[in-house]
């Protein structure tokens, strides 16, 4: 991508991300996707079971 965090459709432009937070229980990792066309939030997870 080259750092084009563009798109012309919905769907073949995707981006995660990865943030580490730290809680008093420890450290929580969350992870996320979204599409670059409509910048909604396509899934998430903290690592935990479901």
């Amino acid at each position: 991508m080259r750092r084009d965090f563009t798109a012309e459709q919905p769907d073949p432009v995707r981006a995660g991300d990865l943030t580490e937070i730290e809680t008093g229980e420890g450290r929580l990792y969350l992870a996320t996707v979204i599409d670059l066309f409509s910048h909604r939030l396509l899934g998430l997870s903290d690592g935990r079971p479901s």
